[in-house]
């Protein structure tokens, strides 16, 4: 969901619990640029800012990181993850 701080604006994954409380948000770290000359020019930058780190949350004795559509594509940030534990991987789709 796009969410306004400041002057910047970000593609936000919240994390809700039953209780309607926040447990977790997470903001796009990687954002999809692309320039296909003569086809197509995309560029999320263009309009949002990324987010600075990686997000995890426990559900239940699962760790469970976060990312959101083009972060999922980058091996690093999934071995990131990994070393802090996380089991469960989330997707949040945008």
């Amino acid at each position: 969901m796009p969410e306004i701080e400041g002057a910047k604006l970000y593609n936000t994954c919240t994390i809700w619990g039953p209780d309607g409380t926040l447990i977790a948000k997470h903001r796009k770290v990687h954002l999809f640029d692309i320039d296909i000359p003569n086809k197509i020019t995309f560029r999320e930058s263009d309009s949002l800012s990324p987010g600075n780190s990686l997000t995890t949350f426990d559900v239940k004795g699962c760790k469970i990181g976060i990312g959101i559509c083009y972060d999922i594509r980058f091996e690093e940030m999934a071995r990131i993850y990994r070393n802090k534990g996380v089991f469960c991987a989330a997707k949040a789709i945008t």
